[in-house]
């Protein structure tokens, strides 16, 4: 390419290189794992406050009940979780996601309990197609 404004450039040109930065989106997005639908369930005797995990913010979630599904890409079984149960601020944190692989496309469940009454246990159930 030459240092010309756009404007002065072949039209053929500028078609070439829209068409190469579709390519190059569409290659991106293809091999993008597929996203899974993840759901939060408060599997405790209490409310859970302002609940964020991987980034995600499902607010508050009552005992027993579940959040909306929110679209996740890509999720694992294992998550960052971070929520007010109470008074008490908790966290769990994975300490990394190498070797583990994508849940894919499907919903999910990420089912949360508190464990010795002070460590968050996650586990991960997959809902019927």
């Amino acid at each position: 390419m030459t240092d010309e404004p756009i404007s002065r450039m072949p039209l053929a040109a500028v078609l070439a290189c829209l068409l190469a930065l579709v390519a190059v989106v569409a290659l991106t997005l293809r091999s993008a794992p597929p996203g899974s639908e993840i759901r939060i369930r408060n599997n405790t005797a209490y409310p859970f406050d302002r609940v964020v995990v991987n980034g995600e913010q499902y607010g508050s979630i009552d005992s027993g009940k579940f959040s909306a599904y929110r679209n996740v890409r890509p999720a694992f079984r294992y998550a960052s979780v971070r929520l007010h149960a109470g008074a008490r601020e908790m966290h769990l944190i994975p300490d990394d996601f190498v070797g583990e692989t994508p849940l894919g496309r499907g919903k999910f469940t990420y089912v949360l309990n508190i464990v010795d009454g002070d460590r968050i246990d996650l586990a991960v159930e997959k809902e019927p197609l």
